[in-house]
């Protein structure tokens, strides 16, 4: 047992390695506002907000040594391929000294709307600007613990934002309700400020990064195929004399990827479930029995998932821990020299339910429209008893659709 769990962390680990070094520096195309007011095209580097916020790392080509500009030394910094753009501002947060960060901007009008998180707390903060006026304005929410009377304790929103926005689009009395309405989000307060900018002004709002580069990517996989399963099995009682049985078995797959392209275009996470069912006779030589084995495989997996989404066909690699659970299991042992001859439970698999271990998978995409796709996949899983010297062993042939 603890062979399998340090072999499952070890392999996990060396995955994470690898997703986290293909994650860091990530650039795209795009281009950085020196306070010259001069535009150099090259690449950026797109890491999660948080880290956005704090630098910009640019590089003329990709072979060039990257350059680190903090907020202050630069304008502003945007990517052309999803559209985000940063700008250097100084901003003062509740019980905080003024700092200078890269405010992500959001929408430019008659308000500009401004994003930002803080690395120290995760929090995120909304900031908004009049056109042509130099005052930042951070949105606020403070929040307050309350103590009910039964000992449970909530969080009380004072909303302030509310009132902040009242104010701010005073001019547009026809957008009371909707104010009140409003989270404070970014999408919430997007969709408001475009009202507003319907209303104040003939020229339509500048929506910065819309695209798909900033949401988690969720692909969903069903698929059918064949397995084919090999059981070492343990008689009950002796545990030291193992039997091997093949098996083809339907095979029914679903599963889920999720990517955060901000972090990386190629890795994500993936869950599935694979269905399958181990069903066989045969005669036994050692004990001169025919045996009967059958159970139903639900095995859950869960693990690191890797493409590639430049081309109409994608490469996919999958590998990380599988769980096993039998159900509906029966193993009885009969005797031609005896017809009233009958031993149920012959296998220990009745108290072993649970079964632990690892999963590999490799295959294409191959891309019927952007959304869409055919996806063909050869896999190879193996878990271990628990308690017990029983394993079982799954190649798996399948063929789905993604969508």
């Amino acid at each position: 047992m603890k062979k399998i769990i340090f072999t499952q962390l070890l392999a996990l680990i060396a995955m994470s390695f690898v997703f986290a070094g293909n994650s860091k520096n990530k650039f795209q195309q795009g281009y950085v506002v020196t306070n010259g007011l001069d535009t150099l095209w090259g690449n950026v580097a797109l890491n999660v907000e948080k880290v956005n916020a704090l630098q910009c790392q640019f590089q003329v080509n990709q072979n060039d040594s990257v350059i680190t500009y903090l907020p202050g030394e630069i304008q502003s910094y945007r990517f052309l391929e999803n559209g985000n753009m940063y700008v250097s501002e100084q901003i003062t947060l509740k019980d905080e000294e003024p700092k200078l960060v890269f405010l992500e901007f959001l929408e430019q009008g008659e308000i500009n709307l401004y994003f930002y998180m803080n690395a120290t707390d995760n929090k995120e903060y909304f900031f908004v600007r009049r056109r042509n006026e130099s005052q930042l304005i951070r949105l606020e929410q403070n929040v307050t613990f309350i103590q009910s009377i039964d000992g449970k304790s909530f969080n009380r929103y004072d909303n302030r934002y509310i009132g902040q926005l009242t104010y701010l689009l005073s001019d547009a009395p026809s957008l009371r309700d909707e104010i009140n309405k409003t989270k404070l989000t970014g999408k919430s307060l997007k969709k408001l400020l475009s009202k507003y900018q319907a209303l104040t002004s003939e020229s339509s709002p500048v929506i910065f990064a819309s695209s798909n580069k900033n949401k988690v990517i969720t692909d969903i996989y069903v698929s059918a195929g064949a397995s084919c399963l090999t059981a070492q099995l343990a008689r009950r009682g002796v545990s030291n004399n193992f039997i091997k049985q093949n098996d083809w078995s339907p095979l029914i797959r679903l599963g889920v990827n999720l990517r955060y392209p901000r972090l990386s275009d190629s890795f994500g996470l993936t869950i599935a479930l694979d269905l399958a069912q181990f069903d066989k006779q045969w005669h036994d030589d050692y004990s001169q029995r025919n045996l009967t084995y059958k159970t139903f495989l639900i095995n859950p997996q869960i693990g690191l998932h890797y493409t590639y989404t430049k081309s109409v066909v994608r490469p996919i690699i999958e590998a990380g821990c599988n769980i096993s659970i039998a159900a509906g299991t029966e193993s009885y042992a009969t005797a031609d020299w005896n017809p009233q001859y009958f031993e149920d439970n012959y296998f220990t698999d009745h108290t072993n339910a649970l079964k632990l271990g690892f999963f590999a998978s490799a295959g294409a995409d191959f891309m019927v429209t952007p959304k869409y796709a055919i996806s063909l996949k050869v896999g190879y899983a193996k878990v271990y008893g628990i308690y017990s010297v029983e394993n079982m062993q799954m190649c798996n042939l399948s063929l789905g659709f993604k969508f």
